[in-house]
């Protein structure tokens, strides 16, 4: 190997080790960017599903903040007609928390997750009969 590098004057030989650091680095650098992008990749899917996951769970708690409104006014004396304007908002309301339930519970969920949905939907029934 010396005899090879001896064969050659310092002028080529610096050329060549530069040349050989600059495409290392090049290489680390691409390698680099393209661990960055995945990541970023990555994160952007994690937070458009929480954000998903959210915007549904709000959707769901409207939904509960309006039956609860309603059955209020309901209970309020008020008259007839207002009675049935108030049961048809709940219904609007039942329809809505349902449609965001089962977006929300299409999305995948880990067997903790799955669990604690089961309970929720065990507890929430009696309610769900109850109004």
């Amino acid at each position: 190997m010396n005899s090879l590098l001896l064969r050659f004057n310092v002028g080529p030989r610096l050329a060549a080790a530069f040349t050989v650091l600059i495409l290392l680095s090049g290489f680390i650098a691409f390698i680099g960017y393209r661990g960055l992008t995945s990541a970023r990749a990555l994160v952007d899917a994690l937070v458009h599903q929480n954000m998903t996951k959210i915007r549904l769970s709000n959707d769901m708690m409207n939904a509960n903040y309006v039956i609860a409104a309603e059955l209020r006014n309901v209970v309020l004396p008020t008259s007839n007609e207002d009675n049935l304007k108030f049961i048809e908002s709940i219904k609007q309301a039942r329809a809505d928390y349902a449609k965001a339930h089962d977006a929300l519970y299409a999305i995948p969920s880990s067997p903790q997750g799955i669990g604690i949905r089961t309970e929720i939907d065990r507890l929430g029934q009696p309610v769900r009969d109850l109004n």
